[in-house]
Formats: structure tokens, sequence, C-alpha cells
């Protein structure tokens, strides 16, 4: 009796130690393994930590349960890499800035017309993937891509602006002894079309989520760098939008050094052209105010795009146009000095 409980107890340490030595082998080499895995190179090009073998069932570790998870910490390891170094660019005020170069009318077999982009896009756009961000209308970063006001500027065609141009072709200009790889510029896209600048004063929504938006990229890290401002056809329309515009420019731009707290903060202004409208002289007014502006506060400065071309509108500009002014306000901001690396 005693030798068969002997046996017995021999066959049940038999098979637990069939059970656990390999299991205790996989552990270990497991364990080696993603030891070994555990920083390598991702596919966007960043050190990320990558999910443990042993803990891809989510029935050990939930956090790891998935791939769409392992992409997260992907994602949220590139933003804290981007932190060291992103520039950042404010683009706002109207359509202009937002962008309707390449916007083209169709007409459907029922006759019904709509607009759209093109999609072509200027060759001066061209970067490498991942250099230039955006600010979408989740406060999250993405890859940066006309339309850039795409999802901000709604229930308006949207095309090329002038905004990728300038980050695209700073960055060509740069001379680099080692040249930097991921983002290096993050662009907070805030502009809307046919607002005046009574819009755009301190309290207003248009301000406000200018003001919520780029704190957001602040908070994500990165430095501002500079507003570019493109504004004003809308308050041509009227006297007393005319001759109250210097002041309130005025007054819009010393409110948002204040409130982003960068009394210094580089504004460059484009000056506006419109040959159709129905006051001519409103609309030098505005730009007089505009030039005037630039004179009386330091870090503020002009480029003009007068005599840029003009869609059939008569009131945006094309996609060379906007080519021109994305160059015309990299050379201002590299020609002051205020582009200094």
């Amino acid at each position: 009796m005693a030798s068969f409980a002997i046996t017995q107890l021999i066959v049940v340490i038999a098979l637990l130690y069939t059970y656990q030595a390999p299991r205790a082998l996989c552990d270990t080499l497991t364990s080696r393994t993603s030891i070994a895995s555990e920083l390598n190179i991702s596919d966007c090009g960043f050190v990320c930590p990558r999910p443990k073998l042993h803990q891809i069932d989510s029935r050990f570790d939930p956090s790891y349960s998935t791939f769409t998870q392992a992409s997260d910490q992907c994602a949220a390891t590139m933003a804290d890499l981007a932190k060291k170094s992103l520039e950042i660019f404010i683009l706002s005020g109207q359509s202009n800035m937002s962008g309707r170069g390449g916007i083209i009318r169709t007409t459907a077999e029922d006759g019904y017309m709509s607009t759209k982009w093109d999609g072509i896009l200027p060759e001066e756009c061209a970067t490498e993937p991942g250099a230039i961000l955006r600010l979408n209308r989740n406060l999250d970063w993405e890859e940066a891509h006309e339309p850039l006001h795409a999802d901000i500027d709604l229930g308006k065609p949207c095309g090329v602006g002038p905004g990728l141009v300038f980050a695209a072709s700073l960055l060509r200009a740069r001379k680099y002894k080692v040249k930097p790889t991921g983002p290096q510029i993050g662009l907070v896209p805030c502009a809307i079309g046919g607002t005046s600048i009574t819009e755009w004063e301190k309290g207003g929504f248009l301000y406000n989520q200018m003001i919520k938006r780029t704190k957001a990229a602040l908070e994500k890290g990165g430095t501002l760098k500079a507003l570019l401002w493109y504004q004003g056809e809308s308050d041509c329309v009227e006297k007393s939008r005319a001759e109250h515009y210097e002041q309130r420019l005025i007054v819009f731009f010393n409110n948002v050094r204040t409130d982003l707290d960068k009394h210094d903060l580089p504004i460059i202004q484009v000056a506006i052209q419109w040959p159709a409208a129905q006051h001519p002289d409103f609309v030098e007014q505005v730009r007089n105010a505009q030039k005037a502006v630039t004179d009386q506060l330091e870090h503020v400065h002009l480029v003009d795009a007068y005599g840029l071309p003009l869609a059939s509108d008569n009131i945006h500009l094309t996609t060379e146009a906007q080519t021109k002014v994305g160059l015309m306000l990299l050379d201002k901001y590299i020609s002051t000095g205020e582009g200094k690396h």
C-alpha cells in the first residue's frame, strides 16, 4: 500500500515538472526577447516602447492588449520628442489665410453647382514626411497637408493658402551641420473666411478659439515663433469699419501678445488688395492702417499682396499668388532677423 502511494506521488511530481519546466523556459526566453526589443526603432522613425510578448494577451495586461494601443504609444513618444525643438506658427485672419487657391466650380448632371479644391499642390509645399505638423480641430498634432484649414474654416471650400509654403520653404532655407529628423514646425490654423476685425476682439469666439488652440499647442511642447496674419477685406465694406481699423488692429495685436505672454511676439501681416471692391477708397484706408500699425508696434512687419493674381471672384488669391505670399512671409521672417534659429 505504501509503495503504491509513493508511486502516485512520484507521478504527480513528474507531471508538475513536465508542465512547469517548459513554461519557466518560455517565460525566460520571452523576457529576454522583450528586453531586446523594448527599444527597437519604430516604423515612424523614433524609438518607441514595444509591447512585451508575454503581455499581448489582454488577460495578463490590458494596456498592451491591442496593436492600436501600441501604436498610440509610438505616437505619444513622437510627440514627446517633438517637444524639444518644435517651432510653432499661428495662421490667422480670414479667407486668404485660410486658403482659396485652386478652388474650382463644378456642375453636376442635374445642374447643381459646387466648389472644390483642384488638388494641385505647388512644388514649394514639398517637404520630408513628418517634418511639418498641423494642429487639427481636436487639438492634436498631425502631419500637415493642404487644405490646412479644412476642419477649421467649416462650410467653405478650402484650398491652398500661404502657410504650408512658408513652413516648407523655411526648412529648405535652413543650413544644418546635422540635418534634424522628425517634427520641426507646428502650424496652428485659426483663420475663418469672411470675418471682420471686430469678430476677432478679445472675449469673442474667434479670439478665444485662437488663444485656446495656441495654448494647447504650446502645452504639448515647442516655442511660439510668430503670428502670420492676413485679414482686412471685410473691413472695406463700410466707412466706419475702415476708419476704426487701425486702432482695432493695434488693440488686437497687443491683446494676443499679452494673453500668450509673449510681448515681443513677431507678427507678419499681409496688406490686402481688392481691385473690384465697391469702395476702393475704403480698401486704401485699410491698407494705410496696416502700414501705420507696422510703424507703431515693434516686431510687426508687412508684406504686400497688391498686384498678385486673383481668382475669377477678384478677391481670393490663386495658388500661384498664395505661393508668392508664402515666400514673401518667409523672406520677411528671415530678413528682419525674426527667424534666427
